[in-house]
Formats: C-alpha cells, sequence, structure tokens
C-alpha cells in the first residue's frame, strides 16, 4: 500500500523504525500500518521516521 512512497524515502531492509512521527511506543505491524492510515496517508502529508541502520540513527521523511 505504500510502496511507492517508501522506495523514494530511502528506507532500506534492515532498517528498524524506532519513531514513527511523534509515536515511540512499541506496536504490532497492523497497529503501525493503521496509523498511517489514519494519519498520515493523504496526498502531500510527510511521515518522519527515525531508523536505526547498521546501529547508527537516521532521520527519513516518508512524503505521500
Amino acid at each position: 500500500m505504500f510502496g511507492k512512497a517508501v522506495k523514494k524515502s530511502g528506507l532500506k531492509t534492515g532498517d528498524v523504525i524506532v519513531q514513527s512521527g511523534n509515536y515511540t511506543k512499541r506496536t504490532t505491524e497492523g497497529e503501525f500500518h493503521s496509523d498511517i492510515r489514519l494519519n498520515y496517508y493523504r496526498p502531500g502529508s510527510i511521515l518522519e521516521l527515525k531508523v536505526l541502520r547498521k546501529g547508527e540513527p537516521l532521520g527519513i521523511s516518508v512524503k505521500f
């Protein structure tokens, strides 16, 4: 569902998402996808992610 936007953002297989927007609570995959659909998945909206890539923190912006 979010594939095109995610590919453009630079998120890679193996990245560990540690923050989505202001949300840092551990969630299930379903909860994570629901949050994106309800709060971010609109044309022009941007989801800020903080990830760990090979143990190093990295900020990624996903534009829908």
